[in-house]
Protein backbone atom coordinates (compact mmCIF):
# COMPACT_ATOMS: atom_id res chain seq x y z
CA UNK A 1 0.00 0.00 0.00
CA UNK A 2 3.10 2.35 0.65
CA UNK A 3 3.91 1.91 -2.95
CA UNK A 4 0.23 2.92 -4.45
CA UNK A 5 0.58 5.93 -2.12
CA UNK A 6 3.41 6.87 -3.62
CA UNK A 7 2.78 6.31 -6.61
CA UNK A 8 -0.67 8.71 -5.99
CA UNK A 9 1.69 11.17 -5.03
CA UNK A 10 3.42 11.22 -8.53
CA UNK A 11 -0.15 11.34 -10.01
CA UNK A 12 -0.61 14.87 -8.89
CA UNK A 13 2.59 16.23 -9.88
CA UNK A 14 2.24 14.73 -13.65
CA UNK A 15 -1.29 15.66 -14.16
CA UNK A 16 -0.10 19.18 -13.18
CA UNK A 17 1.90 18.73 -16.21
CA UNK A 18 -0.46 17.50 -18.80
CA UNK A 19 -2.04 19.43 -21.22
CA UNK A 20 -5.97 20.77 -20.90
CA UNK A 21 -7.39 18.44 -23.08
CA UNK A 22 -5.65 15.03 -22.28
CA UNK A 23 -5.84 12.05 -24.28
CA UNK A 24 -7.99 9.70 -22.58
CA UNK A 25 -5.67 7.37 -20.02
CA UNK A 26 -3.22 10.42 -19.58
CA UNK A 27 -3.30 10.84 -15.81
CA UNK A 28 -3.94 6.79 -15.33
CA UNK A 29 -0.79 6.78 -17.46
CA UNK A 30 1.00 9.41 -15.75
CA UNK A 31 0.20 7.73 -12.39
CA UNK A 32 2.66 4.72 -13.54
CA UNK A 33 4.68 7.05 -15.50
CA UNK A 34 3.47 5.40 -18.80
CA UNK A 35 5.12 8.14 -20.87
CA UNK A 36 8.63 6.02 -20.01
CA UNK A 37 6.72 3.00 -20.51
CA UNK A 38 7.91 0.19 -23.57
CA UNK A 39 5.04 -1.16 -25.91
CA UNK A 40 4.83 -4.89 -25.84
CA UNK A 41 3.16 -7.53 -27.96
CA UNK A 42 0.50 -9.44 -26.11
CA UNK A 43 2.19 -12.39 -25.88
CA UNK A 44 4.69 -10.68 -23.38
CA UNK A 45 2.30 -9.84 -21.56
CA UNK A 46 1.94 -12.20 -18.05
CA UNK A 47 -0.34 -14.81 -18.47
CA UNK A 48 -1.90 -13.66 -15.02
CA UNK A 49 -2.34 -10.52 -16.36
CA UNK A 50 -3.64 -11.50 -19.64
CA UNK A 51 -6.38 -13.95 -18.04
CA UNK A 52 -7.52 -11.15 -15.22
CA UNK A 53 -7.96 -8.76 -18.52
CA UNK A 54 -9.81 -10.86 -20.37
CA UNK A 55 -11.89 -11.82 -17.56
CA UNK A 56 -12.98 -8.51 -16.62
CA UNK A 57 -12.60 -6.65 -20.12
CA UNK A 58 -13.61 -9.55 -22.77
CA UNK A 59 -15.52 -6.86 -24.57
CA UNK A 60 -12.72 -4.76 -25.30
CA UNK A 61 -11.13 -4.03 -28.74
CA UNK A 62 -7.99 -1.92 -30.01
CA UNK A 63 -6.06 -3.20 -27.19
CA UNK A 64 -2.55 -1.99 -26.80
CA UNK A 65 -0.25 -2.85 -23.89
CA UNK A 66 2.96 -1.05 -22.24
CA UNK A 67 5.09 -2.20 -19.58
CA UNK A 68 7.25 0.03 -16.96
CA UNK A 69 8.48 -2.32 -14.61
CA UNK A 70 6.21 -4.65 -12.37
CA UNK A 71 3.29 -2.29 -14.11
CA UNK A 72 1.11 -3.47 -17.15
CA UNK A 73 -1.36 -1.39 -19.34
CA UNK A 74 -3.90 -1.61 -21.62
CA UNK A 75 -5.50 0.97 -23.09
CA UNK A 76 -8.61 -0.27 -25.04
CA UNK A 77 -11.75 0.40 -26.54
CA UNK A 78 -15.15 -0.66 -25.03
CA UNK A 79 -18.69 0.33 -25.54
CA UNK A 80 -16.77 3.18 -27.56
CA UNK A 81 -15.42 4.69 -24.59
CA UNK A 82 -11.75 4.95 -24.34
CA UNK A 83 -9.96 3.54 -21.05
CA UNK A 84 -6.92 2.95 -19.49
CA UNK A 85 -6.27 -0.05 -17.11
CA UNK A 86 -2.94 -0.83 -14.79
CA UNK A 87 -2.00 -4.58 -13.61
CA UNK A 88 0.74 -5.81 -11.59
CA UNK A 89 2.61 -8.45 -13.33
CA UNK A 90 1.32 -11.02 -10.78
CA UNK A 91 -2.44 -10.30 -12.33
CA UNK A 92 -3.95 -7.74 -9.60
CA UNK A 93 -6.00 -5.08 -10.59
CA UNK A 94 -4.34 -1.65 -9.55
CA UNK A 95 -6.23 1.04 -11.44
CA UNK A 96 -8.64 2.08 -14.39
CA UNK A 97 -9.29 5.68 -16.11
CA UNK A 98 -11.18 6.90 -18.69
CA UNK A 99 -12.76 10.51 -20.14
CA UNK A 100 -15.63 11.88 -18.73
CA UNK A 101 -17.65 15.09 -20.11
CA UNK A 102 -18.87 17.39 -17.09
CA UNK A 103 -22.46 16.04 -17.45
CA UNK A 104 -21.21 13.19 -16.26
CA UNK A 105 -20.13 13.60 -13.19
CA UNK A 106 -22.31 12.65 -9.99
CA UNK A 107 -24.58 15.15 -9.45
CA UNK A 108 -22.96 16.41 -6.13
CA UNK A 109 -19.48 17.00 -7.57
CA UNK A 110 -20.97 18.74 -10.45
CA UNK A 111 -22.35 21.34 -8.67
CA UNK A 112 -19.89 21.31 -5.95
CA UNK A 113 -17.25 22.27 -8.83
CA UNK A 114 -19.53 24.84 -10.04
CA UNK A 115 -20.07 26.68 -7.00
CA UNK A 116 -16.45 27.02 -5.66
CA UNK A 117 -14.54 27.29 -9.04
CA UNK A 118 -17.06 30.37 -10.23
CA UNK A 119 -15.28 32.26 -12.27
CA UNK A 120 -12.89 30.18 -13.14
CA UNK A 121 -12.76 28.10 -16.80
CA UNK A 122 -14.45 24.84 -15.78
CA UNK A 123 -13.54 22.19 -18.89
CA UNK A 124 -15.46 20.03 -20.04
CA UNK A 125 -13.61 16.89 -19.77
CA UNK A 126 -12.94 15.35 -16.66
CA UNK A 127 -10.90 12.33 -15.58
CA UNK A 128 -12.01 9.82 -13.45
CA UNK A 129 -9.92 7.34 -11.80
CA UNK A 130 -10.72 4.48 -9.82
CA UNK A 131 -8.25 2.88 -7.77
CA UNK A 132 -8.19 0.98 -4.32
CA UNK A 133 -11.82 1.17 -3.94
CA UNK A 134 -12.41 4.62 -4.51
CA UNK A 135 -13.36 6.52 -7.50
CA UNK A 136 -12.21 10.35 -7.97
CA UNK A 137 -12.31 13.34 -10.56
CA UNK A 138 -9.46 15.05 -11.46
CA UNK A 139 -9.46 18.12 -13.62
CA UNK A 140 -7.51 21.78 -14.13
CA UNK A 141 -9.59 25.01 -13.65
CA UNK A 142 -8.26 28.04 -14.38
CA UNK A 143 -8.84 31.32 -13.36
CA UNK A 144 -7.11 34.82 -14.15
CA UNK A 145 -3.84 34.22 -12.33
CA UNK A 146 -3.53 31.07 -11.62
CA UNK A 147 -4.52 27.33 -12.58
CA UNK A 148 -5.81 24.69 -10.05
CA UNK A 149 -5.18 20.81 -10.27
CA UNK A 150 -8.31 19.66 -8.69
CA UNK A 151 -9.33 16.31 -7.28
CA UNK A 152 -13.29 15.70 -6.68
CA UNK A 153 -14.86 12.80 -4.80
CA UNK A 154 -18.18 11.49 -5.86
CA UNK A 155 -19.90 13.80 -2.88
CA UNK A 156 -18.29 17.28 -3.93
CA UNK A 157 -16.03 16.89 -1.23
CA UNK A 158 -12.68 18.84 -3.36
CA UNK A 159 -9.51 19.19 -3.21
CA UNK A 160 -7.24 21.66 -4.64
CA UNK A 161 -3.73 19.21 -5.51
CA UNK A 162 -1.61 21.85 -6.91
CA UNK A 163 -1.59 25.68 -8.08
CA UNK A 164 0.34 26.86 -10.73
CA UNK A 165 1.05 30.60 -11.53
CA UNK A 166 0.07 31.92 -14.71
CA UNK A 167 2.87 33.69 -16.91
CA UNK A 168 1.52 36.88 -17.42
CA UNK A 169 3.59 38.71 -20.26
CA UNK A 170 4.28 42.82 -19.47
CA UNK A 171 5.11 44.69 -21.64
CA UNK A 172 3.89 46.20 -25.34
CA UNK A 173 3.52 43.71 -28.35
CA UNK A 174 4.48 45.30 -31.81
Amino acid sequence: MKKLTTICAALLFCIGASAYDPKPGDELAALFNFSSSIPVEAEKVTREVRTAFQGKFAAATEVNWKQNGEFFFATFLMDNKAFTVAYIEDGNFVAISRMLTLQQLPIAAAEALKNRFEGYGIPDRVTEISMEGSTNYYLKVEGKTRVLLVKCNPDGYIDVLAKTKKRVLVGKAY
